[in-house]
Formats: structure tokens, C-alpha cells, sequence
């Protein structure tokens, strides 16, 4: 027969086992937090109330659909080219450093963001030099799956995206909670932080 200690040995072994992956795997997630962001796509823009008087947003989804399936992305440079991409979390601090910016957190996979920022003459460019004009603050994009949530830009939350969020030299000052597609809330909601001269 089996001594006592064999005995103790194996159930220690065998707890050991149940409990090691739950330990790993909630150390993996704290350690990588930061690193790879958990994020959800926003909803359909055409079920919200549109309110401005951009260019129409009612792409079908069946466009994005197609993209993915050619292989081919959505997100090529040049159609981000007038809202300046944020290149990681010290390059988004060295310009919050300089000014105040309307940071659009995206991900390449997400029907919305495609909406709303990546696809050809995206609603955003008009609002972002409309908002330029009147002295509010710059408009840049962050992509997520290039670069994890800066630290100060998180609130232990899933990220909607697109996710609009205002920042200063003190880091955050707020996230937008409503539908980024209705821009005439956009700019209130900047115009409430002071942020919009005229």
C-alpha cells in the first residue's frame, strides 16, 4: 500500500493543479492590464439620433463585412491622414504636455471605428477642423491594437469604441458617454470643459 506521505503528496500535487491555472491566469491578467487593452465595439451609429449635419453615416455594415473577407484592412495611413495618429502611450504625454487634445481610441477591427474615423472622408476630419477653427483642441487618433490604454486614460473599464476622451496636461479630464456620432453632444460636452474659445 501507499504510505502517508505518497498519499499527501499526491493531493498536494492534484490541488496544486486545480489551483495553479486560476492563479497564472489572474497574474497574466494584472501583469498585461496595460499592454492589450479590453475593448467592445460600439453599437450600429444609425440606430442613434444624428443630430449634425456631417456627411451621411449610414455605410452599410455589410462594407466592412467585405473588406475583412478581400483579406484586405480598412485602416490604411493614408485614410487617417488629417487626424494625426498618436505613435504610443509618451508620444500622447509629450503632446498633452503642449496642448489640450480630443483623443479618439479606435481599433481596426471595429465596424464602428471604420465608420466613424477609417474609412474614406470619415465624419470626424469636418468636426475636427470645424472644432480647429474655433480654437477647441486637437483632434489625434490612438490605436489600440498597436498600442495598450495609456495608464492615466484608464478607469478599470471595457473601452466602447470609438471612445472619445479629453486630455490636458493633467492627463485625463473626461471620458464622452454618449454616441460619438452625434457630434452636436461632442462639442457641449467639450464646450462644458472649457475647452472651445469660441
Amino acid at each position: 500500500m501507499f504510505s502517508a506521505a505518497a498519499v499527501l503528496y499526491v493531493r498536494t500535487a492534484g490541488l496544486l493543479l486545480l489551483i495553479f491555472p486560476v492563479l497564472t491566469q489572474a497574474k497574466l491578467k494584472h501583469a498585461f492590464r496595460h499592454m492589450s487593452s479590453p475593448w467592445e465595439c460600439g453599437s450600429d451609429p444609425t440606430e442613434h439620433d444624428n443630430t449634425s449635419n456631417y456627411s451621411e453615416i449610414s455605410a452599410p455594415w455589410q462594407k466592412f463585412q467585405t473588406l475583412l473577407d478581400r483579406n484586405s484592412t480598412p485602416t490604411s495611413r493614408s485614410q487617417v491622414d488629417k487626424i494625426a495618429r498618436v505613435a504610443g502611450a509618451h508620444a500622447l504625454q509629450d503632446m498633452l504636455q503642449r496642448k489640450d487634445l480630443l483623443i479618439i481610441f479606435f481599433h481596426p477591427g471595429c465596424p464602428s471605428c471604420y465608420l466613424y474615423l477609417l474609412r474614406p472622408s470619415p465624419p470626424i476630419e469636418q468636426f475636427a477642423e470645424e472644432l480647429r477653427k474655433d480654437g477647441g483642441p486637437s483632434t489625434v487618433a490612438y490605436d489600440l491594437s498597436q498600442h495598450g490604454l495609456p495608464m492615466q486614460f484608464d478607469n478599470g473599464r471595457t473601452v466602447i469604441l470609438p471612445s472619445l476622451r479629453l486630455g490636458s496636461d493633467r492627463g485625463m479630464v473626461s471620458i464622452f458617454k454618449g454616441s460619438p456620432f452625434n457630434f452636436r453632444a461632442v462639442r457641449e460636452w467639450i464646450a462644458s470643459h472649457d475647452m472651445v474659445q469660441n
